[in-house]
């Protein structure tokens, strides 16, 4: 195997430990939210997070973490940005169900993919990767299924503050990527500065200190905040650098696999046919809109 193709594998692998974390995480929220309140749940994600990566980051591989302080700015904003996805998803599942909410984590690559190529001209456009955008957003409309939005508002609602969050979020990624920071500082000085902005919110609109969650709760946001927070971010930054912020942005299409997966299991979620197929298209879309890349010439 040669020193490409393992480099491959290794960012594929990366890349499906990202969406297995990430997946798992809209079922562990639903069960959170039921006795932790969005804002405070999102600090807790980010302070559990930090103190992890602030150990292994800092004391574990020695790296430099200046930056969090001489560079203020770029992780303020990277903050401010994480800090709203982070609230929008606990917001939004108060309003559709898990899997509905990781279905639309589509919107994540092709938003980043659109930025990139026509804004930003990092990557060479397309039209076959155009066309693979349009296909994953068929298999996006096929996952939401117009059934489910005729509910209600209320699920209208869910269903507009995730499409922002996921398109803030696409912003996010690129902003990390025009940053150039070490992937593992970058993850720290964010979890850090996300903690201390979703920490003035908490304590000013809600309260932290006045909620009781059981021992389910409490395990619960533990593996959020250190595993499909902390960890998932590290290899996220990692892949951002190493592989591209269009490839990393990728995992949008198959986290909804293990979303689903998971929120069967953990909450009772059912899978329909619909769904299966809509999968089926953000998959060839997710294809299409990575085939070849080329960077642009300069």
């Amino acid at each position: 195997m040669s020193l490409k193709d393992k480099s491959t594998v290794l960012h594929i692998a990366l890349l499906m430990f990202i969406c297995a974390m990430m997946g798992g995480l809209f079922p562990l929220i639903k069960i959170a939210e039921q006795a932790i309140t969005p804002l405070t749940l999102g600090m807790l994600r980010a302070l559990l997070a930090s103190m992890v990566l602030l150990l292994v980051v800092g004391s574990v591989m020695k790296r430099d973490l200046t930056p969090l302080i001489s560079q203020w700015r770029a992780f303020a904003t990277l903050g401010v940005l994480l800090g709203l996805f982070f609230v929008a998803i606990p917001e939004a599942e108060e309003r559709i169900p898990p899997s509905l909410a990781s279905l639309m984590t589509c919107i994540i690559p092709i938003s980043t993919f659109l930025i990139a190529t026509l804004i930003l001209r990092w990557e060479k456009f397309t039209f076959s990767r155009l066309g693979g955008g349009v296909i994953a957003l068929a298999g996006v409309a096929m996952f939401i299924g117009l059934e489910k939005i005729q509910f209600g508002v209320s699920q209208l609602v869910g269903v507009g503050i995730m499409f922002c969050g996921f398109v803030i979020y696409a912003v996010f990624l690129l902003y990390a990527r025009a940053c150039e920071f070490d992937p593992f500082v970058a993850t720290t000085g964010t979890m850090v500065y996300v903690t201390l902005l979703l920490a003035v919110a908490a304590f000013t609109l809600e309260q932290p200190l006045a909620l009781r969650p059981n021992k389910e709760v409490v395990l619960v946001t533990l593996v959020m905040g250190i595993f499909s927070t902390g960890a998932a971010y590290a290899v996220l930054n990692y892949l951002i650098v190493s592989a591209g912020v269009v490839f990393a942005s990728t995992m949008g299409y198959f986290i909804p696999m293990f979303a689903i997966a998971a929120s069967y299991f953990l909450v009772g979620d059912s899978i329909s046919w619909l769904q299966v197929v809509g999968l089926g298209l953000t998959l060839v879309g997710a294809w299409l809109v990575n085939r070849k890349p080329e960077p642009v010439a300069a």
